[in-house]
């Protein structure tokens, strides 16, 4: 006979924005279930949160998740590294984005300094110097995902690999029975059971990722996560200042590759200075094909030695995909009290401020 179980919240999914929802619902005091469905984590991330990739709109969650996840940390017990971000300029045209951004914001409100060449290290002789975003964390998503898997698993129902069925207004079923709640939220992601009028919103699209753990002939200095100057055109948070269509018309000249594959450079140093991760290269649009390409790969590696100025082994490549949509974020109400969320590739820096919200109402 199938069972029936009652909970104040029901949450579907399998990554960051699921647990964000069921660990603020719990710490809210209220009767959770978690039925976490798909796969684990692609460990093929470099892990930073890429505060610098928000605009001045999403700052305050930006912020707000940093904190949550500084204390998610201590009580489940996984590792956030805190030293900031750089991102290197390294001819006249980056500078002069770089100074634009920073004479655009009012001092008082700053979220980066800038560093001039003898403030970085080194081993970063090609440097003309750096935004330094202070504030930047980095962590591995996917032992961060079991961390608080382990710890939600001894306070919350948790139903590992639990299939669903169906969803209806105040109802979970699977195959086991049903679970009656007055809030359900679903994280975006490929559902068999949900009906496509749901997914509409979204124009839900695979983008490709590249991903390699590199090794250095000599161990690097502990240093911030690095970005190149690519960031500046990636990112919209760069996209008012005046020079960066000059900068883009640049890189598109000198490299036209790099803009047909959406790459750009992050480089996150591990503890002990040996490995490095690198990253990304990215389909551009919906329409672009997601086939696995050796030179993607060697075009990251031949970007990251010119920007460290050193020889780097590959130790390991993922190339995979994650799900991405029209809009940064996303959080629909298809039926009564069924709430699907999509944060579109920015789990890690606004799922926990905006599960963090979803409950404090």
């Amino acid at each position: 006979m199938l069972r029936e179980q009652a909970y104040d919240v029901v949450i579907i999914g399998g990554g960051i924005t699921a647990l964000s929802h069921a660990w603020m619902a719990h710490q809210r005091g209220m009767r959770v279930a978690l039925l976490q469905t798909g796969g684990s984590i692609d460990p093929g991330h470099t892990g930073s949160m890429l505060q610098v990739g928000h605009g001045p709109e999403q700052q305050a969650l930006v912020q707000e998740s940093r904190r949550l996840w500084l204390d998610w940390a201590g009580k489940a017990g996984f590792q956030v590294d805190t030293r900031g971000l750089w991102l290197l300029c390294r001819d006249m045209l980056e500078t002069r984005v770089a100074e634009e951004f920073m004479d655009s914001t009012p001092a008082g409100a700053r979220r980066a300094d800038w560093l001039d060449p003898t403030d970085l290290d080194a081993a970063l002789p090609h440097a003309a110097g750096a935004l330094h975003f202070a504030d930047e964390i980095q962590l591995d998503p996917s032992i961060a995902s079991e961390a608080m898997t382990r710890w939600l698993s001894r306070a919350i129902d948790y139903f590992p690999h639990r299939q669903v069925l169906a969803v209806e207004s105040g109802r979970v079923h699977t195959p086991t029975g049903v679970l009656k709640a007055d809030r359900i939220f679903v994280a975006a992601g490929q559902h068999p059971w949900m009906p496509q009028s749901w997914n509409t919103p979204w124009q839900q699209y695979r983008c490709r990722l590249h991903v390699l753990n590199v090794q250095a002939a000599a161990p690097q200095p502990a240093r911030p996560t690095v970005l190149s100057g690519l960031s500046l055109t990636h990112y919209a948070t760069f996209a008012q200042c005046p020079s960066v269509q000059s900068l883009r018309e640049q890189q598109q000249a000198v490299a036209p590759q790099l803009a047909r594959h959406g790459m750009h450079l992050i480089m996150a140093t591990g503890p002990d200075g040996s490995d490095i991760l690198i990253g990304d290269a990215q389909a551009a649009s919906p329409a672009e094909a997601l086939v696995d390409d050796q030179t993607v790969d060697d075009a990251l590696v031949d970007l990251a030695q010119a920007t460290l100025g050193i020889q780097l082994q590959v130790r390991q490549r993922w190339q995979g995909s994650y799900l991405r949509t029209n809009q940064s974020s996303l959080c629909t109400e298809p039926v009564r009290g069924v709430h699907l969320v999509s944060l579109a590739g920015a789990a890690s820096s606004l799922a926990p401020a905006l599960a963090n919200a979803a409950f404090a109402r």
